[in-house]
């Protein structure tokens, strides 16, 4: 995992750890604590400064402590992990937790198409808000995969929708699988609608 990209949150991951490079031969509580009896003291430390990482975004000191590796702990430890890496990666952390209720982080300005998404809002590549090439994979792929909200650029049509379940006596009503509100007659394939549900007929291989 390249925690780096994770933290301009430029792959769909959820709430990884940064996973910094360290010692295989170190990697034992044991061959690291020295004096165990400390290890209290370190992590009340180590909450301390996720405290200042965490100021103003909305997210607590101790999911970011739980979402950090062993390895990732030793690293601040070792003084290898600074202060302005903790803030962004509990920044990248707080983008995550919005955008599972749904939410677009602010600099998702601009648009694509996600091969299993269908539209969605996304950052711009080169900072001109415009519509990106179709890509294989989005920011919003895990929402899609834990069967959380997709906000839309624009509303799309039902039809289109794999959830859509069309009606055996009629060519262009159905409902809809996801339970999403409907009429008492159905849905009409052709109506456009803000669904945070919706997503597009699966992609054959």
């Amino acid at each position: 995992m390249n925690w780096r990209a994770v933290l301009r949150a430029e792959i769909p991951t959820p709430a990884p750890s940064p996973h910094y490079s360290h010692n295989p031969q170190n990697s034992s509580p044991s061959a690291n604590c020295g004096d165990c009896g400390d290890i209290g003291d370190r992590d009340s430390k180590l909450l301390e400064a996720l405290a200042a990482a965490c100021a103003g975004l909305g997210i607590k000191p101790g999911e970011v402590r739980a979402a950090l590796a062993v390895e990732d702990v030793e690293a601040w430890e070792a003084g290898e992990l600074p202060g302005e890496t903790l803030t962004a990666f509990a920044r990248s952390l707080a983008q995550l937790q919005a955008m599972a209720t749904g939410q677009v982080p602010s600099h998702y300005t601009t648009t694509a198409t996600c091969r299993h998404c269908g539209p969605v809002w996304t950052w711009p590549e080169d900072g001109k808000i415009r519509a990106r090439p179709p890509v294989l994979s989005c920011p919003w792929c895990w929402n899609r995969l834990d069967r959380l909200p997709i906000p839309r650029p624009e509303p799309l049509p039902c039809g289109d929708c794999r959830h859509f379940m069309r009606r055996a006596d009629h060519p262009r009503l159905g409902s809809c699988a996801a339970g999403e509100p409907e009429a008492p007659a159905g849905l009409w394939d052709a109506e456009r609608r803000a669904c945070l549900y919706w997503l597009p007929v699966e992609v054959k291989p």
